[in-house]
C-alpha cells in the first residue's frame, strides 16, 4: 500500500510542478514550443491513464487536469479513425467520459474526471474535441436531474405531510 501512496504522491507532485512551471512561464510571455521533458512526462502520464487500470487513477486524471488547465497538452489531436493504441488528445477524452460515466467508480473519481474535461477546454480554448466534451456533459446532467428529481418530489411530499 505504501508504494501506491508514494506513487500517487509523485504523480501529484509532478502535475502540481509542471503546472506551476507552466503558469509561471505564461505571466513571464515564455511560449512552450518545445519542452521535450514536458511532452515526455504528459504521454507517460496519460499513457498510463488510458491503458492500464491504474490504482493511481484519481491521480493521474487530477495531474492531467492541472496541466491542461494551463495550456495545451502536447498531444496529437487524434480522429475516430486513430489506432486503440495512440496517444491522442480525443482517447484522453473519450478516457475521461468513460470514467465519469461509471457509476462503479468513486465520485471523487468521477468529479475530478469532469473536472479535467473542463480543464482541457480552459487551457485549449480551440481544442477539436469541445463539441464531444459538452454533448457528454450534458448527457451527464440530464441522467443526473432525471435520476434526483422523482427523489427531491418523494422527499418534498413527506415532508408536508
Amino acid at each position: 500500500m505504501q508504494r501506491v501512496d508514494s506513487q500517487e504522491c509523485s504523480v501529484l507532485a509532478l502535475g502540481h510542478s509542471y503546472s506551476y512551471s507552466i503558469n509561471n512561464m505564461k505571466k513571464m510571455g515564455v511560449l512552450l514550443e518545445d519542452w521535450p521533458a514536458y511532452e515526455s512526462v504528459v504521454q507517460e502520464l496519460v499513457k498510463k491513464l488510458l491503458f492500464e487500470n491504474s490504482p493511481i487513477q484519481n491521480a493521474l486524471v487530477l495531474a492531467v487536469g492541472e496541466m491542461a488547465r494551463q495550456g495545451p497538452l502536447p498531444l496529437p489531436a487524434g480522429t475516430e479513425e486513430s489506432g486503440d493504441k495512440d496517444v491522442t488528445l480525443l482517447a484522453l477524452v473519450q478516457t475521461l467520459i468513460k470514467i465519469f460515466n461509471n457509476k462503479k467508480l468513486p465520485s471523487k473519481v468521477r468529479e475530478q474526471a469532469i473536472s479535467t474535461c473542463g480543464y482541457l477546454c480552459v487551457g485549449q480554448p480551440e481544442i477539436s474535441h469541445k463539441k464531444k466534451i459538452l454533448e457528454a456533459f450534458l448527457a451527464l446532467a440530464k441522467e443526473v436531474s432525471v435520476e434526483q428529481n422523482p427523489n427531491h418530489i418523494h422527499n418534498g411530499g413527506k415532508s408536508v405531510s
